[in-house]
């Protein structure tokens, strides 16, 4: 007779996780399987956040994430999924898989490039569960000059191998349900290392805007063309009239073609003539969409920029400002950004636009002590 009891049964649950784990084992040749936790704590012990899950034959599986709504939408979130993968790939794993309810945090595993494979409807009635998978790519063999750009564990978590009576039960699934609980961006703040940040600061021939004894740097990659860049300058503006204390790097980032390349081109040949403010100005400043080569020239004549002269410049430094795009780009490519615009604010990279609200916060916390 079968009988089908409710509540925990530790010792049933064990040793059915073992005979499947045996199975599983006997079956594919993989008996590698290890679990891992990974939390954020604050100075009192108490936990903030945390993510549990385990890996095996070559994939990892998050099982839970969770975040106290305090510490949502600070960054938090994305570090641990950040730590979980640096250790899939550390274990060589080239897959990923979490699964999302509808009602937790979808969009968040989408925007960080997780994609959607499976969807399970009315689970639980009226909502669904999304299963997400990312392929893990390894990291290149970094060049001598490369740098390491980001923190490898965030303040406050570490990824820790542990054993789980859960593990093999998890293992006897296709696709295991998931528990998450979790609320957050894609685009989360993440702390750069001292050394990388220390590089991007190091080029001289980066145009800047602002005091010249600041505390705090902003750093930004833009591009002409990009709306979003268009909007986050006037808070930009506002925040350098605002606070004597903070300066502005600016890295042109063409990446929406032909014009874009040419408008950051003359931008950067204003700089010879003393005028490279003007020209980033006006250019951000255009009302709509930048269309062609006569559009850009247009725009700086009316700011004032010799043309004739920016001719000239554009043709004998090209090779110099050939070589301060290129330094953007493969910068903007260690960070991760896939497009415009990002901020670096102190060591907080940022890959979106901000406010006016969002930028004075973020140099809050760029001058509190790390």
């Amino acid at each position: 007779m079968i009988t089908v009891n409710t509540g925990d049964s530790p010792e049933l649950e064990a040793f059915l996780a073992q005979r499947i784990y045996e199975h599983n084992a006997a079956v594919t040749g993989y008996n590698d399987a290890e679990s891992f936790t990974a939390s954020h704590q604050r100075e009192g012990g108490g936990i903030d956040a945390g993510i549990s899950g385990y890996t095996w034959g070559g994939c990892c599986y998050v099982s839970y994430l969770w975040v106290a709504q305090a510490f949502r939408r600070i960054g938090i979130g994305g570090e641990l999924l950040d730590a979980v993968e640096r250790h899939a790939r550390s274990k060589r794993c080239r897959l990923i898989v979490v699964g999302s309810h509808t009602f937790q945090a979808p969009d968040f595993y989408a925007r960080r490039g997780y994609q959607p494979v499976a969807r399970i409807d009315d689970y639980p009635v009226g909502h669904a569960d999304i299963f997400f998978t990312k392929r893990l790519e390894f990291q290149r063999t970094m060049k001598p000059h490369d740098i390491e750009v980001f923190e490898s564990e965030p303040g406050g978590m570490s990824v820790l191998p542990t054993p789980s009576r859960a593990l093999a039960r998890l293992l006897a699934f296709a696709i295991p349900p998931a528990a998450i609980a979790l609320a957050a961006r894609a685009d989360e703040p993440r702390l750069v290392t001292r050394a990388g940040y220390a590089s991007i600061l190091s080029d001289l021939t980066t145009p800047a805007d602002g005091s010249g004894n600041a505390d705090v740097t902003i750093v930004e990659w833009f591009d002409y063309d990009c709306p979003f860049c268009r909007r986050t300058h006037p808070h930009l503006k506002e925040a350098l009239r605002t606070d004597s204390k903070i300066r502005i790097l600016y890295k042109e980032w063409p990446v929406f073609g032909e014009v874009s390349a040419y408008a950051a081109q003359s931008a950067l040949a204003a700089n010879f003539q003393g005028k490279y403010l003007q020209a980033h100005d006006a250019l951000i400043s255009t009302p709509e969409s930048i269309t062609d080569k006569a559009h850009v020239n247009a725009t700086l004549q009316a700011a004032g920029i010799d043309m004739a002269r920016l001719s000239r410049d554009r043709e004998a430094h090209a090779a110099e400002i050939a070589a301060i795009l290129t330094r953007s780009n493969e910068e903007a490519a260690q960070l991760g950004l896939k497009g415009t615009p990002g901020f670096l604010i102190g060591r907080q990279f940022v890959p979106r636009s901000l406010d006016l609200s969002q930028l004075r916060q973020l140099i809050v916390y760029a001058r509190a002590p790390q």
